[in-house]
Formats: C-alpha cells, structure tokens, sequence
C-alpha cells in the first residue's frame, strides 16, 4: 500500500501548544499543479474515524471510506479525519 503521510494526534496538540486559543486554523495542500500552488481547503470541526482506500482519482493516492466497513476492510489504515 501506497504510504500516506501523516501526524499523530500528541504532534498536532504539540503544534497547537504555542497558539492562543482562539486562533483561526485552516489547512492546504498541493493544488496537483507542476508549480506547486498551495490551496487552503476549508473546515467546520466535525470530526470522525475512518478507513482509507487507495485510488488514482486523488492526488494524495487515497480516499476516505467510513470507519464501520465490512469485515473485508478491517485491514484498512484508520485514520482521524477532520472536516
């Protein structure tokens, strides 16, 4: 399987540490164009575990399935997913 990177939930809380409390977040990433175009994706805080699933129609190579899959997916990455 493709390796998708990622951060540990006690690294985002380290990153967070220094920040007031009321300081707007967002996050980016790659627009998928040959510059390199950063794009901020917008979030509204809901927050769930899911699984994810290898696929060539994104430019990270995974998309995000839900966390109750069949017992044939059980061996799908779980990841926390923040909308």
């Amino acid at each position: 399987m493709k390796k998708l990177n990622t951060i540990s939930v006690g690294e985002l809380k380290d990153i967070l540490d220094g920040y007031n409390d009321d300081t707007p977040v967002a996050f980016a990433c790659s627009y998928g164009d040959y510059c390199g175009t950063q794009q901020v994706i917008s979030i509204d805080g809901d927050d769930e575990m899911a699984s994810l699933y290898e696929t060539a129609y994104s430019e990270s190579g995974f998309a995000v399935g839900d966390y109750d899959d069949d017992d044939e997916d059980s061996d799908k990455p779980k990841v926390l997913i923040i909308r």
